[in-house]
């Protein structure tokens, strides 16, 4: 005989099934949807690197080894900056003064490195002649556009 109770466990027991056993077909199903372009430009980029001559690769190489020498320090410095402001946004009455202030490093540091990555593209699309994913429309862009 069939309480509410057992019913509700048995409701239950099938969600957490599903959630354990379907959940990450459709988490994986959810990020393929989101990276879908991501995975393509990818791929039209790797094609596109293999087909460059040993020297442009070793160009584009040397153009990436560069930009990461020089991204690291700013991306370090976004982390340092969204984990003070995020400490400070869970405070009961946080220094809106600091957050603002927070917020405008952070602001300035989201540019920084928008800029190293338009200067990379560029740098990648004038030695290599290929376009870069993504930074192909704002390479060589500047603000005033």
């Amino acid at each position: 005989m069939k309480t509410p109770f057992s019913s509700m466990m048995l409701a239950m027991a099938l969600a957490l099934f599903a959630a354990l056993v379907l959940g990450p077909a459709a988490k994986a199903q959810t990020q393929a949807a989101n990276t879908g372009r991501d995975t393509q430009a990818y791929e039209g980029w790797k094609k596109a690197y293999l087909a460059l001559p040993a020297e442009k690769r070793q160009a584009y190489d040397r153009i990436m080894e560069e930009h990461g020498a020089k991204a690291e320090p700013l991306r370090a410095e976004l982390k340092k900056t969204r984990n003070a402001l995020a400490k400070l946004e869970r405070q009961p009455n946080p220094d809106t003064a600091k957050m603002k202030e927070l917020s405008v490093q952070l602001d300035a540091c989201q540019q920084q490195l928008l800029e190293l990555r338009r200067e990379m593209a560029r740098q990648i699309q004038e030695t290599t002649g290929v376009k870069p994913p993504y930074f192909h429309k704002q390479a060589g862009a500047s603000k005033a556009s």
